[in-house]
């Protein structure tokens, strides 16, 4: 009996195309989620950044306007 090694030599070779570019696709699919991750991390901790450098300036106005006051009291004394 001989058999056809020519159909499974085929399929095999088939099988493995797919394989590599499933595989490639994968790959693409994870690297662009995973930059996806990264950017909206960033984007998070940038707007958690300026809303503390906002605080602290308004907190330094603060601080400016209290020396002033406690300026004029003493030069006024």
């Amino acid at each position: 009996m001989v058999e056809n090694t020519t159909e499974s030599t085929v399929t095999v070779k088939w099988v493995f195309i797919l394989f590599l570019v499933i595989s490639v696709f994968g790959f693409f699919f994870t690297s662009v989620l995973s930059q996806e991750n990264r950017i909206t991390r960033v984007e998070t901790q940038f707007e958690a950044m300026s809303k503390n450098i906002i605080e602290i300036k308004a907190g330094i106005c603060e601080l400016r306007t209290m020396q002033i006051k406690q300026m004029e009291e003493a030069r006024d004394r």
